[in-house]
């Protein structure tokens, strides 16, 4: 369902399992800040392997529409859409095509983020998100009417580990 997501933002999560994600995306273009840069080019992403980043093989073709980033690969669109929570904090949603969106939270230094995976077996874990997170199987989803800004609030209290960074490189 999210491979493309995967492969192109997401590469570590492969190793996590299944994501938060909403049916329908929580924020619109104009919640946008365009974090990486102004400046269009190839996405480089990294991985966090044994105690520092690893660039990955291929860059992706990145490029700003509005207040959010698409990257391009293999005939996918993403749109990537940073959202401000708390400096250095922005949630990272995700969306391709007619999929559910999908949810990190980024941790921004300098023009790069380092992307912490919201794993929805490590959230099944809190009993106190349970009011705002529905679980289906290994999928999560953020309820209907739930209050984002604090559900993200309450998420990065504890982040957890960064797997994976992406800058664009000019």
């Amino acid at each position: 369902m999210i491979r493309s997501v995967i492969v192109l933002v997401f590469a570590a999560l492969a190793l996590c399992g299944c994501v938060l994600q909403s049916r329908t995306p929580l924020y619109d273009d104009s919640s946008g800040e365009l974090v990486l840069g102004r400046i269009p080019g190839a996405a480089l992403m990294s991985s966090w392997k044994d105690g520092a980043w690893v660039r990955d093989k291929d860059p992706v073709s990145i490029a700003i529409v509005g207040q959010h980033y698409e990257a391009r690969a293999d005939a996918s669109t993403i749109v990537l859409t940073f959202v401000k929570l708390q400096a250095p904090w922005f949630i990272l949603q995700g969306v391709e095509g007619n999929k559910p969106a999908v949810y990190m939270l980024a941790e921004v230094k300098g023009q790069a983020a380092e992307i912490h995976p919201l794993a929805c077996s490590d959230l099944k874990k809190n009993p106190e998100l349970a009011k705002w997170i529905s679980h289906e199987g290994d999928d999560c989803f953020i309820q209907t009417g739930a209050p984002s800004a604090k559900l993200f609030g309450k998420l990065v209290e504890n982040p957890g580990e960064a797997s994976s960074r992406l800058a664009i490189a000019n």
